[in-house]
């Protein structure tokens, strides 16, 4: 198998696309490889890092729109009718 084929089943494996038997199979190579079971723990940690950036990208997005929605004067009214549909609930 070749090195990107593996990477890929590592992949397809900690994302859950494998099918049922190929799952099955690729965990019985882990009981057997401590190479693919450190592949594995690497691409999970990887996975959840590009995660956590994505949250951290979008929250400062959202952020940064805020911002401009609500220190733009000009947005009076958009800025009562959100106050307003908080101020109620």
């Amino acid at each position: 198998m070749t090195w990107i084929n593996s990477m890929k089943n590592v992949d397809e494996y900690v994302t859950g696309k494998l099918r049922p038997e190929e799952s099955l199979l690729f965990e019985a190579r882990l009981l057997l490889d401590p190479a693919l079971r450190f592949q594995v723990a690497v691409q999970r940690r990887i996975i959840s890092i590009v995660r956590m950036y994505g949250r951290r990208k979008v929250k400062s997005d959202v952020e940064r729109i805020g911002q401009k929605l609500f220190s733009d004067q000009s947005k009076n009214n958009f800025h009562r009718a959100v106050n307003q549909a908080f101020d109620n609930h």
